[in-house]
């Protein structure tokens, strides 16, 4: 079971990238459709470094 996506996420309509990343807060939600059925793909960026992390979230409703 994936875990809930963080409540602040907000979905967004493009692939996120290191650079959209920068300067936001809180993750965000894409569909990249590499994610089972039920899940979406939350995006944010590692403190500091110039890395994305990737993980399958439950969609939100």
């Amino acid at each position: 079971m994936a875990a809930p996506a963080n409540p602040r996420a907000e979905m967004v309509k493009s692939k996120p990238t290191v650079d959209s990343l920068t300067g936001l807060k809180h993750p965000v939600l894409y569909d990249d459709g590499k994610c089972p059925k039920g899940q979406i793909a939350q995006f944010s960026k590692k403190g500091g470094q110039g890395q994305m992390r990737r993980a399958c979230v439950d969609k939100p409703n």
